[in-house]
Order: C-alpha cells, then structure tokens, then sequence
C-alpha cells in the first residue's frame, strides 16, 4: 500500500523514469516496505493508479498536514514559554527583593 506523504524540492529527479528538470517531486511511501520513493506527477499517478490532477492535489494537501503540525509544535512551545514568563512575573510582583530573588521564585514556581 502505498501514501502520498507532501512534495519536496530539494530532489528534482524522478525514481521511475529518471527525468531530471522537475520543479518538484512527490514523496510516496510505501507502507509495506516503509521505502520512500520521489516521483514526478506523472509517475506517481501511473504507480497508485489515480489522475495526475488528484495526486498534486494529495501532496498539496498532505503539505498543508506537515506544516499545520509544525506550527501546531510552535504553538505548544509558545504556550509554555509564556506559562514560565507569567509564573516569572507573578513571583516578581509578589516579591519585594531583588530581580535574582523573582527568578529563584519563578524557578520554585512562584513561591516566593
């Protein structure tokens, strides 16, 4: 069984028939062997038996997937650096000593 996983531009050169000056490639995997091949279009079509039209919009969309979970990843990130930003700030408010003192409290969550 075989899955359209995105495109790529960094390899322009076709598995199947070796053409060379492609814009891009598909990035197909094969499920049973977990063996990634990069087709053009046309290839990729032919081996999972669809229109071309259908397989570029399958890589478009699996592209979509890839980069909605990266910045789904960012967003986590985020969320959690702002959490130790305001435990930062709260020990800051509470306390009275110095800026050393707010990151050890911050650091001890927020018990200052």
């Amino acid at each position: 069984m075989l899955k359209i996983l995105g495109t790529t531009g960094d390899v322009t050169t076709c598995d199947c028939c070796l053409r060379a000056d492609l814009k891009k490639t598909v990035v197909v995997r094969n499920l049973d062997s977990c063996e990634v091949r990069l087709y053009g279009v046309d290839c990729a079509a032919k081996i999972l038996g669809r229109r071309g039209v259908a397989v570029a919009r399958a890589a478009r969309v699996a592209d979509g997937a890839r980069e909605f979970a990266v910045f789904t990843r960012i967003g986590v990130e985020v969320r959690r650096f702002a959490r130790g930003t305001r435990a930062y700030v709260e020990a800051a408010l509470k306390a009275e000593a110095s800026p050393a003192s707010w990151y050890v409290a911050a650091a001890q969550g927020g018990a200052a």
